[in-house]
């Protein structure tokens, strides 16, 4: 299955996204009007507002939002919101907004003229409301529905000419292409603004600058699949930052626009590339939106019903593609930090970028660490590049437990006892930075070595996929066969209040 190949961006181009200045979010009940501070998105309050959307496209031939055969429109936003998305990427061509021919096409006119008979009963059973509006009427219908569930929606001109984007060949690249009319662009931009000037929930088509940016596990080649997963995350995490990441240091929001992977989970190069780039994402706490929504489209490349393994969904809309990816994603869609929510002096969080929760102290008396809700952590200080794992406000003032490695497989444990030697100083042992190791002098070298004659034990999760122990560390550097993503740990800064009472321990 081709993957959603953005030529412009395979290189992490930016691109320009505006943030209109009207919108709702779902967090709040009333509508609020969108602006910008520093590298904050934010509210009339001054609160941050974090972009976690999804992608929903509705810019191939038929100029159809995908999915309206499928399901009800409004059981697809309640799936959205219930998914936790607070925000749809709606795409569309200029076409729509500059082609009176076009845009004053029915639904099922549009649908019938690509031989797509089956996709109007579809829509005729789902959505009969739809059939007889014009695209542009229809584009506005899905969008009003998202607004009834609360959920902001960003108009993005994702091509000039309908069609799947992007190639080699598609003419849609960049200005002066033969469907890239500038003139022709910015006309259909401020009809698109005029239209849904009425609408409270779009918030992204014009007004204050963010920037927007695309990655995807194909922007770094086949690098993936043939090169050591922490040299090949490195090196994207430095790109990242040197093309995009830049902008936030220098006061500007930057929004991930379109990331993704193969949803199956048999793609070796997207089961490595995606904890990564969520790693990167947390960090940086980004705005995003996620590629993609739809299971499955009516039209895409001549190919009728074709499925969409990059999609939430699965091709019949009705339930989600993979339970057990899920959660790598709605990790992401808390704020960690911003305007409003300064809720506690900072502290760090151990985020498992591959399952999408955090390591924090399980049951009171066991002293050991347990994955859970990101929401459900503890707070944690250190100070690399080596350090005490320190599991903060746990006890009285000098007393803070410290994380300690007790041996290969075995629990990692908490006390306030030899804080600070060999077994309790943790380093980032490898180029990704997710390796949270200890040297360990008594135990044989493990599979990349700790130097010194002595072995490395890392931060790994234990095989009831739930403890946290460590073992000899796997996959530090130049074996590209092996996958480290099980011992991946990402130390990410976060001020929001925690959700639960701090652990005390003995």
């Amino acid at each position: 299955m081709t993957p959603p190949c953005h030529r412009r961006v395979v290189a992490l181009r930016l691109l320009l996204l505006a943030v209109l200045l009207a919108g709702g979010h779902r967090e709040r009940a009333a509508a609020v009007t969108l602006s910008t501070s520093s590298r904050w998105i934010v509210d009339q309050a001054g609160h941050r507002v974090k972009l976690a959307c999804v992608n929903w496209p509705s810019h191939l031939e038929p100029v159809v939002t995908e999915g309206l055969g499928r399901q009800p429109v409004g059981a697809i936003a309640g799936m959205i919101v219930s998914l936790g998305f607070n925000c749809v990427r709606l795409t569309y061509p200029i076409a729509l907004a500059t082609n009176a021919t076009l845009s004053s096409l029915t639904v099922r006119q549009s649908l019938l003229a690509h031989g797509l008979d089956e996709t109007v009963g579809g829509v005729e059973v789902n959505n009969p409301g739809f059939l007889d509006l014009t695209l542009m009427d229809s584009l506005k219908a899905v969008v009003n529905a998202l607004g009834e569930k609360e959920v902001m929606v960003i108009l993005d001109n994702h091509v000039s000419k309908p069609g799947w984007c992007c190639g080699a060949d598609d003419g849609n690249g960049f200005f002066g292409d033969r469907d890239f009319d500038a003139d022709l662009w910015v006309d259909g931009l401020a009809f698109m603004a005029n239209f849904f000037s009425d609408v409270p929930n779009v918030v992204g088509a014009e007004g204050k600058l963010v920037f927007e940016v695309h990655w995807y596990g194909f922007s770094d080649g086949r690098a993936w699949e043939s090169r050591n997963a922490n040299e090949v995350c490195a090196g994207a995490a430095r790109a990242f930052d040197r093309r995009a990441g830049f902008l936030q240091a220098r006061g500007f929001p930057l929004f991930l626009s379109e990331f993704g992977a193969d949803l199956r989970g048999g793609d070796v190069r997207g089961n490595r590339y995606f904890p990564c780039a969520a790693a990167v994402a947390a960090e940086r706490d980004l705005d995003w939106a996620y590629w993609t929504l739809q299971g499955s489209y009516a039209l895409r490349q001549g190919v009728v019903g074709m499925d969409e393994v990059y999609g939430v969904l699965d091709w019949s809309w009705s339930k989600v593609r993979n339970e057990t990816v899920l959660p790598r994603i709605q990790a992401l869609q808390r704020p960690l930090q911003g305007p409003g929510y300064g809720e506690a002096l900072p502290y760090m969080v151990l985020y498992h970028p591959v399952t999408g929760l955090c390591a924090a102290a399980a049951a009171a008396g066991t002293f050991t660490l347990e994955l859970r809700p990101c929401n459900e952590t503890d707070a944690w200080a250190y100070a690399p590049p080596a350090s005490t794992l320190v599991l903060r406000d746990a006890a009285a003032p000098g007393l803070a437990p410290c994380l300690r490695a007790e041996g290969r497989g075995l629990p990692a444990r908490l006390g306030i006892k030899a804080c600070g030697d060999a077994l309790s100083t943790w380093r980032l042992a490898s180029d990704s930075g997710m390796h949270v190791a200890v040297v360990d002098a008594t135990a044989p070298p493990g599979l990349d070595g700790g130097g010194g004659g002595g072995g490395m034990l890392c931060l790994d999760v234990g095989d009831d996929g739930r403890s946290v122990v460590t073992n000899p560390c796997a996959c530090l550097r130049g074996d590209g066969a092996c996958d480290p993503e099980r011992q991946w740990f990402k130390l990410v800064t976060s001020t929001r209040r925690l959700a639960r009472n701090p652990p005390k321990l003995a």
